[in-house]
């Protein structure tokens, strides 16, 4: 950017700040007096690279908005030598109905873990897990389409499975936890140093799973700065929710839950916290 034009820049964003302040409407020529820009300039900055910043009103007015207010200068300034835009354009999407995912496990297992879930973001690591289940089994819960071979079933609820499942995260807790039956204070402290000791520290990788319910999201309008939107769903909308959040209970736990319990084997439990319409926790405890 030239040194005269950073100066217009720099003016333009003076100008806009003390009309977003003073709410005074204002002319194209009140800009092209205030920069010094040509008419053809002054046009082409207040469409593209002024526009979220200003509103029109009525022929040849405009207002300035409050935003300016919290926009940096050099900030502002990037936006006349690189993008026409300084915000991201996003729209916003409501999800009333999800579930959500979360899985205890010891921390000493975080490799194998993260090697089980992340074969899990493959189709054809997702179509084994389904034929290992069979397709009787897979057919229960996700109906055949008339005609419909295996090999077409595993390969469609592996799409409805790569579309529940995305992601997940990891974060570690630390913890304390009792080892024994309960004792007494002086039993524990007679405990052998070579034993088992009554109390323990461990730390814990929490991972996190969270799942859409496509058929209730709705995108939320913009009305300026104000966003509006309805909680209200209608009972065929309902009706198509509970079955997809049902779908994607029995994928989680059949696919991707199965992937994460092969990877503990000497855990006394598994704890599944699940979240969401409603709240259960799943354990899988060890057999004798």
């Amino acid at each position: 950017m030239r040194q005269d034009s950073y100066a217009q820049v720099n003016q333009s964003y003076e100008f806009l700040r003390q009309r977003a302040a003073s709410g005074e409407e204002f002319s194209l020529t009140e800009l092209m007096d205030a920069t010094g820009w040509t008419r053809t300039n002054a046009k082409t900055n207040i469409s593209k690279r002024m526009s979220e910043f200003v509103v029109r009103r009525g022929r040849g007015r405009w207002v300035a908005l409050p935003v300016i207010e919290r926009v940096r200068r050099d900030d502002y300034a990037r936006l006349f030598s690189q993008s026409n835009r300084l915000f991201g354009d996003y729209e916003l999407w409501l999800y009333p109905d999800l579930i959500i995912y979360d899985f205890l496990m010891p921390l000493t297992r975080e490799d194998r873990l993260r090697e089980s879930l992340d074969s899990l973001f493959y189709r054809d690591r997702l179509e084994q897990r389904l034929r290992e289940l069979g397709a009787e089994v897979v057919a229960r819960e996700f109906e055949r389409h008339q005609g419909e071979q295996d090999g077409d079933l595993f390969a469609r609820v592996a799409a409805a499975a790569g579309d529940a499942f995305v992601g997940y995260s990891i974060s570690h807790v630390s913890g304390r936890f009792r080892m024994r039956d309960l004792m007494t204070t002086s039993e524990a402290a007679c405990i052998p140093l070579n034993e088992q000791g009554y109390l323990a520290d461990e730390t814990t990788a929490v991972v996190r799973f969270i799942m859409r319910v496509s058929a209730t999201e709705q995108r939320v309008a913009d009305g300026g700065d104000a966003l509006t939107f309805d909680f209200g769903v209608n009972d065929a909308t309902r009706a198509l929710a509970d079955a997809e959040r049902n779908r994607i209970r029995w994928l989680f736990l059949n696919v991707f839950a199965k992937a994460v319990v092969m990877t503990v084997n000497y855990e006394e439990e598994i704890w599944l916290l699940e979240q969401g319409a409603e709240m259960r926790l799943w354990v899988w405890k060890r057999r004798e």
